[in-house]
């Protein structure tokens, strides 16, 4: 039990989690499937007939709203959060918020939502990130295109990037603290190991801007 005690640092192997997209981890490898396909193919909302979810038959159950009516319910959606994600490019902070749940063109996009269990895919929550999600997009023209994802962005196994990392803080911090107390924090953070106080820090968060 105390094997590793005090040398082995999980914050460090394997890691912890960041979700980039502001919602349920279940849909964030669709999410993030569905973002390569649309940059990769510069497919539009428009271009878009059909959206199909390859996942396990669990994953319904968590993300329980097919016709989210407020913020919270958006955020376990997966018809929701991926037409924020194809109308948006993001799925952050602002796309959950009960007026953007509620836009006639989100609901017109979620719409288009399947879900699609393909057999022998591993129905527990334990293994949930043991298999890839796959996203299938069936465009107007025709045209058919698909993307897997295994890990999605933020996992220890696929971190985000520095750039990533204060987009994601800024995003969350921007309903809170104006944009100068922010980079503030920033850089506060990056030398962290040589600051004299943590109270410095501690000040700079609990300011009231």
């Amino acid at each position: 039990m105390i094997a590793g005690l005090g040398d082995d640092w999980d914050i460090v192997s394997p890691g912890g989690t960041i979700k980039l997209h502001a919602c349920c981890g279940a849909s964030h490898y669709c999410i993030d499937a569905l973002l390569g396909l649309v940059a990769d193919h510069h497919v539009h909302a428009d271009d878009v007939e059909v959206i199909e979810c390859h996942v396990p038959p669990m994953v319904p159950g968590i993300l329980k709203y097919s016709e989210p009516n407020t913020g919270l319910e958006g955020k376990f959606s997966m018809q929701y959060a991926m037409a924020a994600a194809l109308l948006d490019g993001k799925a952050g902070i602002g796309q959950f918020t009960d007026e953007a749940v509620r836009r006639p063109d989100a609901r017109a996009a979620a719409r288009k939502v399947r879900y699609v269990h393909p057999k022998g895919m591993v129905d527990s929550t334990a293994e949930i990130v043991a298999q890839p999600h796959r996203v299938v997009l069936r465009l107007t023209d025709g045209t058919v295109v698909e993307r897997a994802c295994r890990f999605f962005r933020g996992r220890a196994e696929n971190p985000l990037s520095r750039d990533e990392l204060i987009g994601k803080f800024r995003d969350c911090a921007a309903p809170v603290m104006p944009a100068a107390q922010s980079d503030r924090v920033i850089e506060l953070v990056d030398r962290l190991d040589s600051i004299d106080r943590i109270a410095e820090l501690d000040m700079t968060l609990l300011t009231q801007g």
